[in-house]
C-alpha cells in the first residue's frame, strides 16, 4: 500500500480528519512528479504526532504532518550527522510547490 523506497512525499494526520486530509493530498498530488500518499490513524500509533502539527490539535486546529518519514531510515536524523550536504533540495522544492498548492485548494474550499 505505501512505497518500500523513500521517493515519495508523506501527508499524515489523526484519525477524525478524514476529509480534510483528502483535500491537503489532492492539492498537493499533481502539482509536481512527487507522488504523494496519506495516512490517518488513531494517535497511539507511533509517528502520527512525531511533529509539531500535534501542538495544534488539543485546541481543535486541524493541522497534518508532511514528511518523507526519514525518522524511520536515517539513523542521522537529527543529529549531528544529519547535515545540509545530504538533503535533495530538488525534491525539496517540489514539496514546498505540492504544500502551496494543498494550501489554495484548501482555501478555495472554504
Amino acid at each position: 500500500m505505501y512505497p518500500s523506497r523513500a521517493n515519495f512525499i508523506g501527508v499524515v494526520g489523526r484519525w477524525d480528519q478524514g476529509d480534510w486530509l483528502k483535500t491537503v493530498k489532492a492539492g498537493m498530488k499533481g502539482a509536481t512528479d512527487l507522488p504523494v500518499y496519506s495516512i490517518r490513524a488513531p494517535t497511539v500509533i507511533p509517528g502520527v504526532d512525531f511533529s509539531d502539527h500535534a501542538s495544534y490539535w488539543p485546541y481543535g486546529i486541524k493541522a497534518v504532518m508532511v514528511a518523507d518519514t526519514a525518522f524511520y531510515r536515517n539513523k542521522a536524523y537529527h543529529k549531528s550527522g544529519d547535515t545540509a550536504d545530504k538533503l535533495d533540495y530538488d525534491r525539496m522544492a517540489k514539496v514546498v510547490v505540492s504544500v502551496f498548492e494543498a494550501i489554495r485548494s484548501l482555501t478555495n474550499h472554504q
